[in-house]
């Protein structure tokens, strides 16, 4: 890639920063919802048919824990941060959904 003062050059010098938002915005979103629901999943265990205080906890951190993994094991299977943000956003999303119809 050749670049001129610092920036691609190209048509649209410009779009990594429009990208670099898009990545940052999708980045903060996505911990500021599960930062949001951190408070919540030790209960949502508990409903689950959890039992103990030990047991409640360690599912907790378990399911939280498991979008978390998904991402960083999924990441490098994408190729460029537009596809590490969407696939990362689309496991994730299923990650939670799934944790959702988790059974005994």
């Amino acid at each position: 890639m050749v670049y001129q003062n610092g920036a691609p050059a190209g048509p649209h010098p410009q779009d990594w920063r429009r990208n670099l938002a898009v990545c940052l915005f999708g980045s903060f979103t996505t911990v500021f919802a599960m930062t949001l629901m951190l408070p919540f999943l030790p209960l949502y265990m508990q409903q689950l048919g959890v039992h103990g205080q030990a047991a409640i906890v360690q599912w907790a951190g378990v399911a939280y824990g498991a979008a978390f993994l998904t991402a960083g094991l999924a990441a490098p299977l994408s190729r460029t941060c537009t596809n590490v943000l969407i696939r990362g956003l689309v496991r994730g999303s299923f990650t939670m959904l799934a944790t959702a119809f988790r059974r005994q």
